[in-house]
């Protein structure tokens, strides 16, 4: 889930880390370096954030194609219903029911 507006900040940090290094006096340098670790601490923090919810909605994904391949195995569905509008929307549910559940876990 990309937000431009954080994009957009964290950019405009990087952008007044680099002006202010140019800028700043010798003795206020650790200062700086300490400020653009905390900003790298903070990058991580989300980019770890957006790989976690990635991997949520890939597994909740993986599971639903199981089980509409569940389906047609029973024979509760064919294979050619797979491309059609129940197809998707039976999909659809089994996804978002397996989100759901995966955030109660």
């Amino acid at each position: 889930m990309w937000d431009f507006r954080n994009s957009l900040a964290a950019s405009m940090v990087d952008m007044l880390a680099k002006v202010m290094s140019e800028a700043l006096p010798e003795e206020l340098m650790d200062t700086l370096q300490h400020v653009q670790i905390a900003s790298l601490e903070e990058k991580k923090r989300r980019a770890q954030a957006v790989v976690a919810t990635a991997a949520v909605a890939a597994a909740a994904l993986g599971e639903a194609y199981i089980g509409i391949m569940e389906l047609v195995f029973k024979g509760e569905m064919c294979i050619d219903d797979i491309g059609t509008k129940k197809g998707k929307e039976t999909m659809a549910e089994l996804f978002k029911n397996n989100l759901k559940n995966s955030k109660e876990k």
